[in-house]
C-alpha cells in the first residue's frame, strides 16, 4: 500500500511526469507486471501461485520499493530486470540465516550467500533458476510454498501477537525451535526431492 500511494494519480489520465517523490501509474503497472511474468515464466507449476506472490511482496519492502520506484530506460533493461530477480529470490536468501541446506546447494553451484542486494544480475537469475528446478522437480508434492515464505517475518509476527490466552501458553523459544525445524526439515525434503530428479531436467529443456 506504500507504493500504491506513491503513485500520481494525475498520471492515470495524461502523459506528464509524476511529482517529485511520486511514480506514475504507467511504471508501476508495467515494473510490476515483469515481475509476475518471472514469476509465472518459472513458477507455472506452483498451486498457490497468489500465496507466493502475496509472500514475496508482503515482506520484502526494500526490494519492492526498489523495483517499483526504478525507471527503466528501454524494455530490456538489464537493471529493471537484475531488480525484478531480486525481488523474487529475497525471502528465499533471507531464510538461509535459518536454514542450512539453502547455502550449502547454493554453494554447489558456486553462489555464495550474502546480502540480496549485493547479487548481481547473474546471480539473481541463477538462483532464480535454481528455485525454478526446485519447484518443477516437486511436481506439486513439496511445500513449495517454503521457497517464497519468510521465516524470520513468521517468528517476528508470533512473538509480537497479542492473544492473552496463546502467550499464557507458549514458550517463545521452545516454540522458534519446532518452527524452525519444521521449516529445515521441509526445506530438506524439497532439496532431497530436486536432487534425486534434476537429472532429468534437461528432458524438459
Amino acid at each position: 500500500m506504500n507504493e500504491v500511494e506513491r503513485i500520481d494519480e494525475r498520471t492515470f489520465s495524461f502523459d506528464i511526469e509524476p511529482a517529485a517523490g511520486m511514480i506514475s501509474a504507467e511504471q508501476f503497472i508495467s515494473n510490476m507486471n515483469k515481475f509476475l511474468r518471472c514469476m509465472k515464466t518459472n513458477f507455472f507449476n506452483i498451486p498457490p501461485f497468489q500465496m507466493c506472490v502475496t509472500e514475496i511482496v508482503r515482506n520484502s519492502e526494500q526490494e519492492l520499493k526498489d523495483l517499483l520506484g526504478y525507471t527503466p530506460e528501454d524494455s530490456s533493461d538489464e537493471k529493471l530486470e537484475e531488480l525484478v530477480y531480486k525481488l523474487t529470490i529475497s525471502n528465499f536468501i533471507r531464510n538461509a540465516k535459518y536454514v542450512p541446506s539453502i547455502e550449502e546447494e547454493l554453494t554447489a553451484l558456486d553462489i555464495p550467500i550474502k546480502e540480496v542486494r549485493e547479487y548481481n544480475l547473474d546471480e539473481s537469475r541463477k538462483i532464480v533458476q535454481f528455485m525454478s528446478d526446485v519447484a518443477f522437480c516437486q511436481r506439486g508434492r513439496g511445500n513449495v510454498l517454503e521457497l517464497f515464505d519468510d521465516i524470520g517475518a513468521r517468528l517476528d509476527y508470533f512473538a509480537k501477537s497479542d492473544n492473552y490466552v496463546r502467550n499464557r501458553r507458549k514458550n517463545t523459544e521452545k516454540y522458534k525451535e519446532r518452527y524452525i525445524n519444521s521449516r529445515i526439515e521441509d526445506y530438506n525434503k524439497m532439496f532431497k526431492t530436486y536432487n534425486s530428479k534434476k537429472k532429468y531436467l534437461k528432458c524438459f529443456e
